[in-house]
């Protein structure tokens, strides 16, 4: 395991679809004002939603939202957004780790892009114990099994309950699996990961 994989804060994935535009904008609204751990973004939407996301991501926060570019350093508090037809990998070669946005591969026509799977499975390579994977709502069953790779390497998975969400397909197929560690609202997702986040830089980890 690399340094950056036990060491640092906690990373925080988020995956959506179908309706997974609002929440995502939600719950970076409702992310506590001091919170300190990056965030990646993979939602199955056009690159025209996709900026739209930007926008709604951006109202009642300070925090700032950019797309995802190649070689950019994961730094503390900003939130990165992966472009339509692209998947997001990560170089953890330098100890700061770098975003790594690649085309998708000419097999796998058939998957959405960016896909949820490939960002949580990159996640629990690079982060290990730090990774945290957020399934918002949405449709099929994409990041099941990046979820299942980053509980196999100690890190956590938060889903996105029935009663908030616009369509609970995604979360569902985690909680069908039992490798949620927390099924709530984006307000109770957001409070638990501000605690998360708090936790781990009072310890120095």
């Amino acid at each position: 395991m690399t340094s950056s994989a036990s060491r640092g804060p906690i990373v925080v994935g988020l995956g959506s679809s179908a309706g997974g535009t609002e929440a995502v904008a939600a719950l970076l609204a409702a992310l506590p004002e001091d919170f300190r751990a990056p965030v990646v973004i993979s939602q199955h939407m056009p690159c025209g939603t996709a900026g739209a996301t930007l926008g709604l991501a951006g109202q009642g926060h300070a925090r700032k939202i950019e797309l995802a570019q190649p070689r950019v350093r994961l730094r503390p508090g900003s939130v990165y957004l992966v472009r339509d037809g692209q998947d997001l990998c990560f170089d953890d070669r330098d100890p700061w780790v770098r975003l790594m946005p690649q085309p998708f591969a000419a097999n796998a026509h058939a998957l959405p892009h960016p896909n949820v799977d490939v960002m949580f499975t990159e996640m629990a390579r690079a982060f290990g114990v730090r990774a945290c994977a957020v399934v918002l709502s949405g449709m099929g069953d994409d990041g099941l099994r990046g979820a299942a790779a980053i509980k196999a390497r100690g890190g956590l998975v938060y889903i996105q309950d029935r009663g908030s969400s616009a369509v609970w397909g995604m979360p569902a197929r985690i909680a069908e699996r039992g490798l949620a560690d927390l099924e709530g609202s984006v307000e109770q997702i957001a409070t638990h990961l501000g605690d998360l986040d708090r936790r781990r830089w009072a310890v120095g980890a």
